[in-house]
This record gives structure tokens, sequence and C-alpha cells, in this order.
């Protein structure tokens, strides 16, 4: 056929994958959010999709694993400064604050156009404000169950999330 993007090009030959690969599992294993698995699905896509050209996948690979390291950073780095701050002025302000950036960084993404740097950047803060919100809630739970339930109360949060997560609000 001859048009860019046409041929055939292996998974080997798309790019330094393996550095996406590991992006990827530092993701899902710092992040809880329910962004991550989308941006672990995303770079799979990207990887092996043959609407994208090999010129495009070489020049985005960067873009990604910056993206995917940097969300991964934030949530680790934002998940301690949650946890603190939780312990400082209480549960309460800390999830307000979290929950909404997660609402209004998520709303923006819808609105960012073209400006691809202002969308993984945004991306970068959903890690950062969903590492500060689960820090502050797991913080409220150790709070309000005795400590010999705590296993099952964490246990119980996690599949409540992975529910509201998969059927939304």
């Amino acid at each position: 056929d001859g048009a860019p993007g046409s041929e055939f090009i292996g998974p080997r030959r798309r790019g330094p994958f393996a550095v996406l690969l590991l992006a990827a599992l530092a993701i899902l294993g710092v992040s809880r959010g329910v962004l991550g698995p989308f941006i672990v699905a995303a770079v799979l896509a990207y990887a092996f999709s043959p609407l994208v050209s090999a010129g495009e996948r070489r020049l985005g690979w960067p873009r990604i694993a910056v993206v995917a390291l940097g969300y991964a950073i934030a949530a680790v780095v934002m998940g301690n400064v949650g946890g603190r701050l939780s312990d400082r002025i209480g549960r309460r302000r800390p999830i307000l604050l979290a929950s909404a950036t997660l609402a209004i960084f998520g709303g923006c993404l819808g609105f960012v156009g073209g400006h691809v740097w202002l969308g993984l950047a945004l991306i970068v803060g959903l890690g950062g404000a969903t590492g500060a919100v689960f820090a502050a809630q797991q913080a409220l739970i150790t709070d309000l169950v005795p400590r010999d339930r705590h296993e099952h109360a964490f246990a119980s949060q996690r599949v409540v999330q992975n529910i509201g997560f998969i059927g939304g609000p």
C-alpha cells in the first residue's frame, strides 16, 4: 500500500518497550487510583497499534515514559505528603482538597485540545492527587477501626474502591 504506518513493525522495533514496561509496572505498583491501569492500557495500545507510524512512535516514546514515571513518582511523593498533612491537620481537609484536585484536573483534561504537554502535566498532577487522597483515607480507616480489624477494613476499602472505579459514581 505504501501509506505511512501501513507496514507491520514487530514490538521489538517499536522503541524502548522495556523502559515503558518498567514505567507501567511502576505505575501499577505505586498507584491505587483509577488512572494507573488506563495509562498502562494506553501504553500497550500505543506500542502495538498499527495506526501509529514508526516515526510517530519513535517521537512519542519519551513523552509516554515521562508521563508514566511522573505519575508514579507524584503518587509516591504526594502519598507521603498527604499522609503527613492528615496527621497534622486532620483527615477531612486533605481528603477534600485532594478529591477536589482530582475532580478539577480530571475535568480540565477534557479541554486540553492540542496542548499535549498541558494534558501530560495534568495526568502527572492526577497521580499526585490520587496518592494524597488515598493516604489520608487509609489514615482515616486506622482512626476509625480497631487494630485487630485493620486488615479486613483495608481489604473492604479496596474492594469498594475497585467497584466504584469500574461502576462509576
